[in-house]
């Protein structure tokens, strides 16, 4: 595990969030936090995001209340003109951090 990633219960983390291949500027994304044995859920859309002067985006959370693994979901939607609404979804699944208390 790394250990730059293990954060104190009740501090406010900050992540980068890049999605290879896709103009985030244009398009719509969201990052859901996964934790815990039930799976609790946080969301984080684009809108709750800093967005730097630099084009990069950044999103935080309170780890208060939060413990153990955290696992990040990112969606997005990708222009395709096959798909009747003109999108499609992708998703991607990555470990974030670990909140010890």
């Amino acid at each position: 595990m790394d250990k730059t990633r293990i954060l104190q219960q009740g501090e406010e983390a900050k992540f980068q969030i890049a999605i290879k291949d896709f103009d985030m500027d244009a398009n719509d994304f969201k990052v859901e936090l996964v934790y815990g044995y039930r799976r609790t859920t946080v969301e984080i859309d684009k809108s709750q995001m800093v967005h730097s002067g630099d084009g990069k985006y950044f999103f935080t959370f309170d780890t208060d209340g939060m413990a153990g693994r955290v696992t990040a979901i990112c969606t997005w939607q990708v222009p395709d003109t096959d798909y009747q609404d003109g999108y499609r979804q992708e998703t991607d699944e990555q470990y974030l951090c670990f909140v010890t208390s």
